[in-house]
């Protein structure tokens, strides 16, 4: 079963939990051990459209300091088009918000949240993310986890509560083209300050592959080196290791 097909399966059985985090009568006969355990787990989550609304309402509260320049004020954050996803394929990003605008020859600029509900239904954990590029130049200009209360409103600045992504989860030494130039990776990796692209949020968690551009002087980040991805899930208090597969060419 493919990662998306089984997310979809999976979302259609968010209509019947409730924010109480009471149990839902879930049929997992038949299926395999680790995917009816996330079934019973997933179905403790809040409904689509109450998730969603939720996320508007942070998005509304968050703090200028976590936004791009053109989603600052009320009036800005109420006027401007957000990438909201529609499609029932994509029912899994309820909980991701985004913004991006293109300003030719290079410049472009990405803003984007993501939103987790803590178990016991009282915080969301927020992740906010701003980067871009100057004339094909690219940076991250913050990359933030913040904790939203829901009863007060109240938004404070985290640690993000993650496990730890390890080279052996997103390297895969067998897709360089001799030892010297995985060593080479490895050594980038670790020492680098943002080994990890993430991308791809939805509401059990997000993907990441290494970011290895520059740990060799003629590197192309799209190369078959850089094909491998891991799964970090929320399981209601931290993002943990999830599946690790390859991208398919």
């Amino acid at each position: 079963m493919t990662k998306y097909l089984f997310l979809s399966i999976v979302a259609l059985l968010f209509f019947a939990a409730s924010c109480g985090g009471s149990s839902a009568t879930i049929k997992t006969e038949g299926l395999q051990p680790n995917v009816a355990e996330d079934m019973q787990e997933m179905a403790q989550i809040m409904p689509d459209e109450q998730f969603a609304k939720l996320i508007k309402e942070i998005y509304y509260n968050l703090p200028e300091s976590v936004m791009c320049n053109e989603l600052k004020t009320s009036e800005q954050r109420k006027s401007t088009p957000l990438n909201i996803w529609n499609d029932p394929e994509r029912i899994n990003d309820v909980n991701y918000l985004s913004y991006e605008q293109d300003y030719g020859e290079g410049t472009w600029v990405q803003w984007d949240m993501a939103g987790y509900v803590t178990e016991d239904h009282q915080n969301v954990v927020v992740i906010v993310r701003l980067y871009g590029a100057v004339h094909e130049v690219c940076e991250t200009k913050f990359d933030k986890t913040l904790n939203y209360n829901i009863e007060t409103g109240k938004i404070t600045e985290i640690v993000r509560p993650i496990d730890t992504f390890t080279v052996d989860e997103l390297i895969d030494e067998t897709h360089f083209d001799t030892p010297e130039l995985a060593t080479m990776a490895k050594s980038f990796f670790n020492s680098h300050q943002h080994p990890v692209n993430c991308f791809d949020f939805d509401r059990y968690g997000f993907t990441v592959n290494a970011n290895l551009l520059g740990y060799a002087p003629y590197d192309d980040p799209w190369s078959e080196q850089n094909r491998v991805q891991a799964l970090h899930k929320w399981n209601g208090s931290r993002f943990v290791k999830g599946e690790r597969w390859m991208i398919p060419v």
